[in-house]
């Protein structure tokens, strides 16, 4: 029996395919692990969908919520079919709108959630932006999915390869605001902040951005137990992240940074106008900066299991000078950055800040003025078990969850031959 590996978070989420008298059933079999720090016991249950397959899933375990895309045949083309459900019992969601959200032209891409908003991708290359709860749809983006994320629960960003001559930018709007007009054209946002700019003989090839705030990993609140969301990072606190992907060495250059720290730059200014804010006066002090060439592919959404709270994680496993592979997480907690610069120094983990961090080439070369990071940071650093250290590094994906991490060796991800969790 198939089974597909489809949330490899501390909630461990697997699909198959069974049946029973004359329905087809998908099943969800789901695994809690124990969290001591978080006060969460362990649990295994399996929630059904009358379905033979799915083509994705979006989870927020916080609001008991699961979104399946379900395949439906429509003349030559496969569509999605959203179904809300309640992950706890298989029912509908009781809070779910019954609402048409309309063919998605990247089928196996889920949508995007957070709270009471649903970002959904559509066929005309959009995406839209929809009330769960409601039944409202809130307007339409014209961007890529992958230049779309939710910023916190009233805003969202949009990162663009070219803005108004200035170069890449991170574009901020407000869900319940106009983004677009009528005829499709992007409306002034509330903020453009500039992000670095390459040579002239380089130039951007994309411009992504994702954040840690759509991740509803935690189940705490249906299992009860006194920890919080994220261990001890606000659910709504995250990370963000950009990745500018360069025309020469196709290598992602990614710029990380919390959303409180960007919310109180942004104070500076009025709300009620559009301000273009250039990188120098925002970027080098709040951000982390970090580069590689380009690795295995892995499923779109799978990026975002690379995040958790004001973490993130190297998507692969890195090769140490003793040849060893390591995992790299960056904590950008500021509690916790304080807590480890008063701690004696260890070879598992470093505070870093000042200067920006490269993981694999001198990348100064691709830029019109080379950017500067300033955000201090704990880098720590974990062996993989001897299990993982013969597989070639480009065959495993790491995920960050509020307890450790998941490893997934395999050609795909989602469909791994060994799934191995540990903590960090």
């Amino acid at each position: 029996m198939s089974k597909r590996l489809e949330n490899p978070g501390s909630v461990l989420v697997t699909s198959r395919s069974s049946s029973e008298r004359d329905r087809q059933l998908l099943r969800l079999d789901v695994h809690q692990f124990p969290s001591n720090l978080r006060g969460v016991a362990e649990a295994i249950w399996t929630a059904s969908i009358t379905s033979s397959s799915a083509l994705a899933f979006t989870f927020d375990f916080r609001q008991d919520l699961c979104i399946a895309q379900l395949p439906a045949g429509f003349h030559h083309f496969t569509v999605p079919s959203y179904q809300f459900l309640s992950m706890s019992n298989s029912l509908p969601h009781p809070l779910a709108a019954e609402v048409d959200y309309g063919p998605s032209c990247f089928p196996t891409i889920p949508p995007l959630l957070l709270g009471d908003h649903v970002i959904s991708p559509q066929l005309h290359g959009g995406n839209d932006i929809w009330n769960w709860k409601t039944g409202q749809r809130m307007g339409t983006v014209p961007c890529q999915f992958f230049a779309i994320a939710f910023f916190d629960r009233e805003h969202i960003m949009i990162s663009m390869e070219e803005y108004n001559n200035h170069g890449p930018a991170l574009l901020l709007y407000a869900i319940e605001s106009p983004i677009a007009n009528s005829a499709g054209d992007m409306l002034p946002p509330l903020s453009a902040l500039g992000l670095p700019s390459f040579a002239e003989d380089v130039g951007v090839v994309q411009c992504a951005v994702r954040s840690s705030v759509c991740n509803g990993h935690s189940r705490s609140n249906f299992l009860s137990g006194p920890g919080p969301a994220f261990y001890n990072d606000d659910a709504d606190r995250g990370v963000v992240v950009v990745t500018l992907t360069d025309g020469r060495e196709l290598c992602l250059h990614e710029f990380a940074f919390p959303t409180t720290l960007l919310l109180s730059s942004l104070c500076r200014g009025p709300s009620d106008s559009s301000v273009f804010v250039p990188w120098d006066l925002w970027g080098p002090k709040i951000t982390h900066n970090t580069f590689e060439r380009e690795v295995a592919p892995s499923p779109a959404n799978w990026h975002d299991f690379q995040l958790c709270g004001l973490r993130r994680v190297a998507p692969r496993p890195i090769v140490r000078e003793d040849g060893a592979l390591v995992v790299h997480v960056f904590d950008y907690h500021p509690r916790r950055v304080a807590y480890a610069a008063i701690l004696p120094s260890s070879g598992a983990w470093s505070i870093h800040g000042g200067v920006s961090t490269s993981n694999s080439m001198d990348d100064t070369q691709v830029w019109a003025h080379p950017p500067n990071s300033s955000l201090p940071f704990v880098l720590s650093e974990t062996r993989l078990p001897d299990e993982l250290q013969l597989h070639d590094p480009q065959d495993i994906v790491l995920c960050l969850h509020e307890d450790g991490l998941t490893a997934c060796v395999g050609s795909s991800p989602s469909r791994p031959h060994l799934i191995y969790i540990m903590a960090v």
